[in-house]
């Protein structure tokens, strides 16, 4: 395939530009969230075992602190993404250099393509969770005395 000079209209460059600095304020905004998770996800490792287990149907708050460092890890990319994006979206403008305008688009794509793919297991999950809240009913609903 031919490679041709990408050469962006005065009025893309805006539209770019603009989505750049949006993705700089979500990246930032989501490394904020990621410190106050990780403040969380501390607290509740540490100070968990001074709460009484019952209060938690037995389940231990470590538990809950390990779900929590997963969910932290998960959002660290999706908040790379739109780093790289923000900064190569910028770099693109200012120097017209069509790599950093690939950059921009492949880092773009990348943070859709995680949200996508969260969305469809979030859903799966619920499905899941529905299904089992149905048969956990039934199964309670069978076990009741008649009077």
């Amino acid at each position: 395939m031919e490679e041709k000079d990408l050469q962006l209209l005065e009025e893309s460059k805006l539209y770019v530009s603009s989505m750049g600095k949006w993705m700089k304020f979500f990246a930032v905004l989501m490394t904020i969230a990621l410190v106050f998770m990780a403040l969380g996800c501390i607290g509740i490792v540490s100070f968990g075992s001074h709460i009484p287990m019952e209060v938690f149907g037995g389940l231990s708050l470590k538990w809950f602190g390990i779900l929590y460092l997963i969910l932290i890890i998960l959002y660290i990319f999706p908040t790379l993404y739109l780093y790289r994006s923000s900064a190569a979206a910028r770099l693109a403008v200012e120097c017209d250099d069509n790599v950093q305008m690939v950059e921009f688009l492949r880092n773009n794509k990348s943070f859709w393509k995680f949200c996508g793919i969260l969305a469809i297991v979030m859903i799966v999950l619920y499905v899941v969770f529905v299904i089992c809240m149905m048969i956990f009913a039934m199964t309670m609903g069978s076990n009741m005395p008649l009077y």
